[in-house]
């Protein structure tokens, strides 16, 4: 299912509200730590409203002792890496308390360069040479946790959230020479491109869950919501070095707010059938928000 777009994301049997176009950023705010195991669901129920789709879903980790438990971690790397992330639990009589906080920063220079030669029969012989620099550097931070209160064996009532930003900048410096067949440039120029993007994302969700130990049979209904935008700017400027004919800019902002609330309701019966050992029905209704606002521009030194 790597790059499908028919993949659903759950997080602890709740949707994430997870998009294709943010789902890499969004998983890496998520502490590999906390994560317990995956479930990957191809055939999904009614109950999750995802027909012809598949389901990734992610179980973290649901500390229960009794107490307080905390722990600080941290790392760096070579040339510019470095983590760091804090959890606190707490589980009191009919209340569990979790929460975890993170971040992650990591710089990568990048060099690069291509050696053309071009020939056309009928045409001059073309030498191209382009010499690429920059560097690719990202950030995220996020605070996910969960509040869960047990009055009962039977009753569970659980909030849980995920939220932060993430930052990616992209600048690269691209050098253009063309030439003869005796190195005689013929036409060169310098090609700035930086493209960088800012987004942050939010999940909360609430739920309740009864369950009857004696029969397996259970009710269940939560509500959720989760909101998502990302700014993607992308500044270009190509100036021509030799000769000198004209320096040409562009610019393009593309802004995008994804939103989407539901309510569901589901039972889940047992039955006592040779043929059918459950059943399972509820109700859930969605609504989503799309927005994109796409503003670009471009002009030359002349005009």
């Amino acid at each position: 299912v790597r790059g499908s777009g028919s993949l659903l994301v759950y997080i602890n049997g709740k949707p994430s509200g997870l998009t294709a176009d943010n789902r890499s950023q969004i998983l890496e705010q998520i502490p590999a730590a906390s994560i317990v195991r995956f479930e990957l669901i191809t055939s999904p129920s009614a109950k999750y409203d995802a027909e012809g789709v598949t389901i990734l879903n992610i179980i973290t980790k649901e500390d229960r002792p009794d107490g307080r438990f905390g722990q600080i971690s941290g790392g760096g790397g070579w040339p510019a890496n470095s983590n760091a992330s804090a959890n606190l639990n707490l589980k009191k009589g009919a209340w569990v308390f979790s929460n975890n906080l993170s971040f992650r920063s990591s710089t990568r220079p990048m060099t690069g360069y291509t050696r053309r030669n071009s020939y056309v029969p009928g045409s001059p012989f073309l030498r191209q040479n382009q010499d690429i620099s920059g560097d690719r550097s990202n950030m995220n931070a996020s605070l996910s946790g969960s509040v869960e209160y047990s009055p009962d064996k039977k009753n569970t009532l659980t909030l849980t959230y995920l939220g932060g930003p993430r930052q990616e900048q992209h600048p690269e410096l691209f050098q253009n020479t063309f030439s003869d067949s005796l190195n005689v440039p013929s036409r060169s120029y310098l090609r700035r491109v930086d493209n960088s993007e800012l987004g942050w994302n939010t999940d909360i969700n609430l739920s309740w869950v009864h369950k009857n130990n004696a029969t397996g049979s259970e009710w269940s209904a939560s509500t959720s919501g989760s909101m998502n935008g990302e700014v993607e700017q992308s500044d270009f400027e190509q100036e021509e070095t030799f000769p000198w004919l004209d320096t040409i800019y562009s610019r393009s902002r593309n802004e995008g707010l994804n939103a989407v609330l539901s309510a569901q309701i589901d039972r889940i019966q047992m039955l006592k059938n040779a043929v059918f050992s459950k059943l399972e029905f509820g109700i859930k209704s969605n609504f989503r928000r799309s927005d994109n606002d796409l503003k670009t521009d471009s002009l030359n030194a002349t005009t």
